[in-house]
């Protein structure tokens, strides 16, 4: 960035203006201080075109992906079973269906924020993070300091759902705290800042094509969507459809992405639900009945929906002005904190919400399933205008938490590990695309702190598959 601080520099408690190339800091007595300077900047930030590709263009890259995919029947295959061409071809009827989620933001209660104080070959870093052993790594290679030379003092998150897990906010104030030693500077992002800067649950877009017989029983489906991520299980069906393909096809974008709490499932659970409700009702029948059919082989699943539909007295009369639906999800989805379906302003007397959280604190269930049913959606351009990303994502009062019923089937809560297999194959892809690799650009690419990258580097060094050269934090690694 080129920038004119002399105006900055004439605010009353501006201390000091600092570059960092990649974003400009104000340091000053105080955080107004430092926004009113911040005001004053006059800032050019470099261009590259980037800018100007919006939601809408990124949804028309996907939209021809999955055309490309349909028509060459290329992809990446995850399940294959059974004929579906065939099965489609002698089908009495098709339905197709496509979903889009967009990208969202995690608006998290409180903005980022870090306190860094570097003084006599000691720094101690006051922040909230879900990844303190990263943000420790992170400020020590910064300050070029040893591990033991910085502590981390870990405080309550003030919200977070993954956004926390990205410690790009820490490592920011130890750039900023650098050029002033000896004092605590604290770094705090505005609402627009953190807005803009977030790391955001990517878009998605994904397809169904699915065959009815003649008795209405499903005997195909297809699923093709864009981009797979973590966990790898997200878009599988426990449902016994006999011929049944899903594919997944990777874009890559310049739009950040991260963690986002129960990561895919909370994309995928609404894709395949939805598309199931949708061939209920083409084959005239009742969609908890419809799904129970297809679960015949699944009965952990099948008792968690039985136990809901008995719960909701399925099949009652519905009181007018009101909604009933039902869903079956993975076990991990509800207990990962997938929110209950939506059902949008319908007048709902009670929701029950059935999880299969096995041998777990019931309590802790009650406390991760939340309702989303005032939930808002924005664009990624409206996402990038500061004033608007400050105005609508606005705190809106919900209707109280319904009443959560637990039924233990097996397994528990802890949220996945991402896949170590999955991290080696984007660091080898990285590689065969760009040639080498660095530590920063593999945590960057796995989402993952500079200490567990380093070690995910030099176990593909031990196997052979990479080769490097310098050491430390210079080391660059290269195709074996």
């Amino acid at each position: 960035a080129a920038l004119d601080d002399r105006r900055a520099l004439q605010v009353p408690g501006v201390l000091k203006v600092v570059n960092l190339e990649d974003a400009v800091a104000v340091i000053a007595d105080g955080y107004w201080q430092a926004r009113k300077g911040l005001d004053a900047l006059e800032v050019e930030w470099a261009m590259n075109g980037l800018e100007d590709i919006d939601q809408v263009h990124i949804f028309g890259r996907f939209a021809t992906a999955l055309d490309t995919v349909e028509a060459e029947g290329n992809g990446t295959t995850e399940v294959s079973v059974g004929d579906v061409d065939a099965a489609l071809a002698g089908a009495a009827r098709q339905f197709t269906a496509e979903y889009r989620v967009p990208y969202l933001a995690h608006a998290s209660m409180e903005p980022m924020n870090c306190t860094v104080w570097l003084r006599d070959g000691q720094c101690d870093v006051w922040t909230g993070t879900q990844n303190p052993l990263g943000v420790r790594g992170g400020v020590a290679d910064i300050l070029e300091l040893d591990a033991e030379q910085v502590h981390v003092h870990n405080f309550y998150l003030g919200g977070a759902f993954g956004r926390r897990f990205v410690d790009d906010y820490a490592l920011q104030a130890a750039r900023v705290a650098k050029a002033m030693p000896g004092v605590p500077v604290k770094v705090i992002w505005s609402r627009e800042e953190d807005t803009r800067q977030d790391r955001y649950r990517p878009a998605v877009t994904s397809r169904f094509r699915g065959g009815l017989d003649a008795a209405g029983q499903l005997v195909a489906w297809r699923n093709i969507y864009v981009d797979k991520h973590e966990p790898a299980e997200a878009p599988l069906i426990p449902y016994a459809v006999p011929n049944r393909v899903i594919k997944h096809v990777s874009i890559q974008t310049h739009v950040p992405f991260g963690v986002w709490r129960s990561v895919d499932h909370s994309q995928h659970a609404f894709f395949t639900e939805s598309f199931i409700d949708e061939l209920a009702v083409a084959a005239e029948q009742d969609p908890y009945q419809f799904r129970r059919g297809l679960l015949a082989a699944a009965p952990r699943h099948r008792k968690v929906l039985d136990a809901a539909a008995e719960a909701a007295d399925w099949g009652a009369p519905k009181p007018a002005g009101t909604g009933r639906g039902i869903a079956r999800i993975f076990e991990g989805q509800l207990s990962l904190g997938r929110p209950p379906p939506d059902y949008g302003d319908s007048d709902w007397r009670q929701v029950v919400v059935r999880v299969a959280p096995g041998l777990a604190d019931k309590q802790m269930v009650r406390q991760l399933v939340e309702g989303r049913r005032n939930g808002q959606r924005f664009s990624l351009s409206e996402l990038m205008k500061i004033y608007e990303s400050r105005n609508d994502y606005q705190f809106r009062q919900t209707a109280p938490l319904p009443h959560i019923h637990s039924v233990e089937s097996g397994n528990g809560l802890n949220q996945p590990a991402i896949n170590r297999a999955r991290r080696e194959r984007l660091v080898m892809n990285y590689v065969e695309a760009n040639g080498s690799i660095t530590r920063g650009e593999a945590a960057e690419l796995c989402q993952i702190d500079s200490t567990k990258a380093s070690i995910l580097l030099r176990r593909l060094r031990d196997q052979g598959r990479l080769r490097m050269e310098g050491s430390r934090r210079t080391a660059v690694y290269f195709k074996a």
